[in-house]
């Protein structure tokens, strides 16, 4: 059957779908979606609204959202994904920016507190709806369903390349207002990652991945976060060897898939302490290659990030190994990894939550990884102190391993001198005088 007709008469043009947006309203585009006829749709009506915040958790949309005469009637507000035409508007302070962790975004309706806003129309795809009249929320589950709850409004652009997984990321269509075919395609996600290779020094990267590989243990759980460095280290060995590891992670990475087809011996999950025999994850990074296999894998499951991410949850597996990519850290352990200075780099996506979780789980390890220079050699990415307007991601008591393409430093445990010193020890060499001076000036009389 034509999955048309089993939408229930909730089929719209795009334009009629936005004339249910009001003004003062909160739009929402979660992440994993980028329903681009829609948002056009919505881009045209901006002059017949007024205070009305447009909430992208994906920057990477290019439409004109920051331009003052869409933005004096939509104000557009970033948290997560930022793209490059987001970055450069942000920095000229076009638009605003959401604060909040990855496991909160509901709470304020959950709780019924009048003082926090919660999400009155709800943008998203959606796969066309199956026999069943679910439609898959795709390769990212995140925290679309909890949205979608709360929303007055839901409106589903219907994407038909969109895989189902096993899990809870579906959603019926009774439960979806309007559903829009799509005519204008998302923005690609990310380049591939030969392209992004091409852009990184692929020596740094491989040493990175010889220095994070003894971290990982026999039988351990894995969580990854995003980020282009951390992404490439399964590329070089990270995993190599290794038997019997597990996924509870925010993020699959890209040929992850692939790598558990070659490798099955690799990844089983079979000693993970929650959801054994599964591999559970909010957001399922995909190539061409890996999408089939995706597709109703039976051993993946995509769930809640109120789920994956929670700190409870995290700290609950034992045996749990987190890495994670960095921008930038000081001598004393914090960490960056949204702004440097006024800059805006990206969100703060689950790390603050990753990071705590890991380091209560029994025998859990949280790993922060960086390339030690930035700017093509110019900049230390381990500072003295952060400039002014930088942005604390990870405070320093729950920093653990950090790991740079010189080396490892442990953080637990330590002072401040101590921190500061095994620091100074995986910088780049040609800092190294420059920070130990500092560290002196800073933490000795």
């Amino acid at each position: 059957m034509d999955w048309r007709k089993r939408c229930g008469g909730k089929l719209v043009s795009a334009e009629v779908a936005v004339l249910s947006v009001r003004d003062g309203d909160m739009v929402v585009v979660p992440v994993g979606s980028d329903p681009k006829t829609v948002m056009t749709a919505l881009l045209g009506r901006a002059p017949d609204l007024n205070d009305v915040r447009l909430r992208l958790y994906n920057g990477l949309n290019d439409l004109p959202w920051f331009e003052p005469d869409i933005s004096s009637h939509i104000m557009p507000e970033v948290w997560f994904i930022v793209g490059p035409y987001v970055r450069e508007q942000m920095q000229q302070r076009r638009g605003d920016t959401a604060i909040g962790a990855c496991t909160l975004s509901t709470k304020g309706a959950r709780d019924n507190r009048p003082d926090v806003r919660r999400p009155d129309v709800l943008l998203i795809e959606l796969s066309p709806p199956d026999e069943r009249g679910l439609c898959s929320f795709g390769p990212v589950r995140w925290d679309k369903k909890e949205l979608a709850e709360f929303a007055r409004v839901v409106i589903g652009e219907v994407n038909p390349s969109f895989i189902r997984t096993r899990g809870d990321n579906d959603i019926h269509v009774s439960e979806v207002d309007f559903l829009v075919e799509m005519a204008v395609p998302p923005t690609p996600f990310r380049k591939s990652i030969s392209e992004e290779l091409a852009r990184k020094d692929v020596d740094a990267l491989k040493a990175i991945a010889a220095h994070v590989a003894p971290l990982i243990r026999d039988r351990d759980t894995v969580l990854m976060g995003a980020g282009s460095t951390i992404e490439a280290l399964p590329l070089f060995g990270m995993f190599d060897g290794r038997r019997d590891l597990g996924w509870h992670t925010e993020r699959m990475p890209r040929g992850a898939i692939a790598m558990m087809r070659d490798h099955p011996e690799r990844f089983t999950g079979k000693y993970k302490s929650l959801d054994r025999g599964k591999h559970v994850m909010t957001l399922l990074a995909l190539t061409d290659d890996d999408t089939e296999l995706a597709n109703m894998h039976p051993d993946i499951e995509l769930h809640s990030v109120h789920y994956v991410n929670d700190i409870r949850v995290i700290a609950a597996q034992e045996n749990l190994v987190a890495i994670m990519n960095a921008l930038a850290i000081d001598l004393t352990g914090q960490v960056a990894s949204e702004h440097i200075g006024t800059r805006l780099h990206a969100g703060p996506g689950g790390q603050p939550e990753i990071a705590v979780g890991a380091t209560l789980a029994k025998n859990g390890r949280s790993v922060m990884v960086l390339e030690s220079t930035a700017q093509g050699g110019k900049v230390s990415r381990i500072a003295p102190q952060f400039e002014a307007g930088t942005v604390v991601t990870v405070t320093r008591a729950f920093v653990d391993y950090v790991v740079t393409e010189y080396g490892v430093a442990s953080l637990l445990g330590k002072s401040a001198r101590q921190r500061a010193e095994a620091l100074i020890g995986i910088a780049h060499p040609k800092f190294r005088d420059e920070l130990t001076r500092e560290a002196k000036r800073l933490f000795w009389p």
